[in-house]
C-alpha cells in the first residue's frame, strides 16, 4: 500500500506528502480534495506485486495518495480485504506518521506488518526493537525479497532470508543487506492505483506534454555516484545497474497504446541516456515493428552531443529532465556529479532548436557551500534557456553518502525528520548560511525565474514550440489548471 497523510492548512489547502515512487520524498500543497499534480507511479511496489503474483500469491493495492484516501479510510479497506500482511515504505519526512499507522494496523487487523524504504533500511535494527507492532523491515530493493518472505511465511519455514530484519525471542535478527538482483522485472501495473479501480494511466509527472502518457522504467541503478542520490544508494548498498530487455520495453509500450491509448511514455529511470546502446536498442527495433511514440526522460548532460540530440528527436524525444545541481565547480566535486558546466549552455540551446523541452534540476544548501555559491547556482539557473527548473533544497537523507559526511562533521540539525523535506528549510548546521532562510531563498529564486519569464516576449517566441505542444496535447484546460496548481504548491508549501 502507498498511505497518504495530509495536513489541513486553513480551508482550502492542505499539505501532503509524496510516499512511494519519488525519487526523493518531499511534501506538495493542494486544494482540498483534488489529486496531487505529480503522481509518480509506485515501481517499486508493483514490482513487488508482480514478484508475489509469480509466487501464488495475490497481492492487494491500494495507492491512498492517488486514490486521495484518508487514513481513517486506508484503514477501513485494510480491515474490508482482511489480508495476511500488509506492506509500504517508510520515508524520512513521514517517518513519525509511519510508525503511528502502523500501530494502527496491528490493533485493527490480524495482519502482519511489513516496511521497507530506504529510512526502515538505515534504522532497522532501531525501529524492530522498539517498535513492536512492525513484524519484519526488509533492507535494499524489497521486491523479490518480500516474496521470499511471504512464501517463507506460508510455509511455516525460516525467515533467514538476506534483507530481512525481525525480532524473537526478544533479540533482533539481522540478516544483513540481499545483494543486488540480477533481474527487473514488469511492474504489474494493471492493478495500480487498486484493484477494484485499475486505472495506471491517474499517474502524471506534469513535464510531459501529452495526455494519456505512462510512466515507465527501462532499467534500475545508475552508473555514477552523486554523495545526495537516495535512489540509488539503499543503506549503503547502491544498486546495481540493469536495463530491461528492449523487447519487453516495446512490448510493454506497444500494448500501454492498445490498452490505454498513451501519446507519451516518460522513462522514469535513473539516467535513461547514460547507456545509447540500450536507447538505441529499443528504438531501433521501435522503428523494426513500425511503432513509434513521443516520448520524455530523465537524462544527463554527460552523454549529449548535437549527433545523440539528433538520434532522440528521430527516436521521438519531446523532453528531458537533467540534473546540473550546482554552478560551483568545487560544490560539483565535493557532490561527485559529474558535469562539464562549459557544457551545459550549448546542449540547452541545441535542445531547443530541436523542439525538446528541457527541465532543469537545481539544489542549495550543500556541505562547504557559501551563499556566494548559493547566488551563482540561482544566477546560473536564471541565464539558460530552459523550459522549467526545479530548485530544492538539499537534504542528507539517511542511508546517503551525504548523510554519512554530515553526521561524521556533527552538522545535522536536531529537527524532527519532518523537517527533511527538501523544500522548505534546511537540516545542516552551517556557518556559511542561515538554515531557515534557504527556504525563502529558494522561493525567491522559483518566483523570480518565473517572473522574469512569464513577462518576457522573447522567452514566450523562443519556447512557442514546447508550449503550443502542451496546449494542444493537454487541452486549454488542464494546462492551465497544472500551472495554477504548480503555484499553489510552491507559493503555500512554507
Amino acid at each position: 500500500m502507498n498511505p497518504l497523510y495530509r495536513q489541513s492548512l486553513g480551508d482550502r489547502y492542505e499539505r501532503y506528502f509524496i510516499h512511494s515512487g519519488s525519487r526523493w520524498p518531499h511534501s506538495g500543497v493542494k486544494l482540498k480534495g483534488a489529486i496531487p499534480h505529480y503522481l509518480p507511479f509506485p515501481f517499486n511496489l508493483a514490482y513487488a506485486a508482480a514478484y508475489l503474483r509469480g509466487t501464488c500469491f495475490e497481492p492487494c493495492v491500494i495507492d491512498a495518495v492517488a486514490l486521495n484516501l484518508s487514513e481513517d479510510s486506508l484503514l477501513q479497506e485494510i480491515s474490508r480485504i482482511d489480508p495476511d500482511a500488509v506492506f509500504y515504505e517508510f520515508t524520512t519526512p513521514t517517518v513519525e506518521r509511519d510508525l503511528v499507522l502502523a500501530d494502527r494496523i496491528k490493533r485493527s487487523t490480524r495482519a502482519r506488518v511489513i516496511i521497507g524504504g530506504a529510512h526502515a533500511a538505515y534504522f532497522a535494527c532501531e525501529i524492530i526493537r522498539k517498535y513492536k507492532a512492525i513484524d519484519f523491515i526488509i533492507r535494499g530493493e524489497y521486491e523479490y525479497t518480500l516474496a521470499q518472505l511471504m512464501r517463507a511465511l506460508a510455509e511455516n519455514r525460516s525467515c533467514q532470508i538476506a534483507g530481512v530484519v525481525y525480532l524473537t525471542n526478544g533479540s533482533v535478527v539481522d540478516n544483513g543487506c540481499p545483494r543486488g538482483q540480477d533481474f527487473l522485472k514488469v511492474p504489474l501495473r494493471e492493478i495500480f492505483p487498486s484493484n477494484d479501480q485499475p486505472d495506471p494511466t491517474v499517474y502524471w509527472d506534469g513535464f510531459c506534454q501529452l495526455r494519456p502518457a505512462l510512466q515507465l522504467q527501462s532499467s534500475r541503478g545508475c552508473k555514477y555516484s552523486c554523495s545526495f542520490c537516495l535512489n540509488s544508494q539503499a543503506a549503503g548498498n547502491p544498486a546495481k545497474y540493469q536495463v530491461l530487455p528492449a523487447e519487453e520495453v516495446c512490448a510493454a509500450i506497444i500494448n500501454a497504446k492498445k490498452m490505454y491509448g498513451i501519446r507519451e511514455v516518460y522513462f522514469d529511470d535513473d539516467n535513461f541516456t547514460q547507456d545509447m546502446q540500450h536507447v538505441d536498442d529499443i528504438f531501433g527495433l521501435m522503428q523494426g515493428k513500425k511503432a513509434s511514440i513521443k516520448w520524455s526522460a530523465m537524462s544527463g548532460f554527460s552523454i549529449l552531443t548535437p549527433e545523440v540530440i539528433r538520434r532522440l528527436v528521430d527516436y521521438g524525444c519531446i523532453g528531458l529532465k537533467l540534473g546540473i545541481e550546482s554552478a560551483s565547480r568545487q560544490v560539483l566535486k565535493g557532490i561527485h556529479k559529474p558535469i562539464d558546466l562549459d557544457h551545459v549552455a550549448g546542449m540547452i540551446s541545441c535542445l531547443r532548436r530541436y523542439g525538446i523541452k528541457t527541465h532543469l534540476t537545481f539544489s542549495i544548501g550543500f556541505l562547504d557551500e557559501t551563499l556566494v555559491d548559493i547566488k551563482r547556482t540561482i544566477s546560473h539557473a536564471q541565464s539558460l534557456a530552459a523550459d522549467s527548473i526545479q530548485l530544492s533544497i538539499a537534504t542528507p537523507f539517511p542511508g546517503t553518502e551525504f548523510f554519512e559526511q554530515a553526521k561524521a562533521r556533527n552538522l545535522l540539525s536536531a529537527v524532527p525528520w519532518e523537517n527533511y523535506d527538501g523544500k522548505r528549510t534546511s537540516v545542516i548546521c552551517s556557518s556559511s548560511f542561515n538554515p531557515q532562510a534557504l527556504g525563502r531563498i529558494r522561493r525567491s529564486g522559483l518566483r523570480n525565474w518565473f517572473i522574469r519569464r512569464i513577462f518576457s516576449p522573447l522567452w514566450l517566441i523562443a519556447h512557442l514550440r514546447v508550449i503550443l505542444r502542451s496546449l494542444n496535447g493537454l487541452g486549454c484546460t488542464v494546462f492551465f489548471k497544472q500551472l495554477f496548481e504548480v503555484l499553489i504548491d510552491e507559493n503555500k508549501n512554507r
